[in-house]
């Protein structure tokens, strides 16, 4: 007897989390100098940081640079929106 969808779902869930994990803090990138991306991406903060300090001119404000947050998704096509925007109902009246 087969699994459920919902027992597939979760195996492949748990792949992809390990597979991104793997792919983002083990394995060593050859077009980034054989460092993976996480390793980079502290090296980028920390570069940052000294150059703010040793330059604050250059920067646009004095908080202390910090590495960008991933978008939520990305899309090549993205999907059609089912929710319809909000219609106005506006009624003109003109004078008499």
């Amino acid at each position: 007897m087969g699994r459920s969808n919902a027992s597939a779902a979760v195996d492949l869930r748990r792949s992809r989390m390990r597979f991104v994990n793997w792919y983002n803090h083990e394995h060593h990138h050859t077009g980034l100098g054989l460092h993976t991306p996480a390793a980079k991406a502290d090296q980028r903060a920390t570069t940052l940081t000294a150059a703010q300090a040793t330059h604050p001119e250059r920067f646009a404000t004095q908080t202390p640079p910090k590495m960008l947050d991933l978008p939520q998704a990305a899309w090549i096509n993205p999907p059609a929106r089912t929710e319809q925007p909000p219609r106005l109902n506006i009624h003109w009246s003109h004078p008499p």
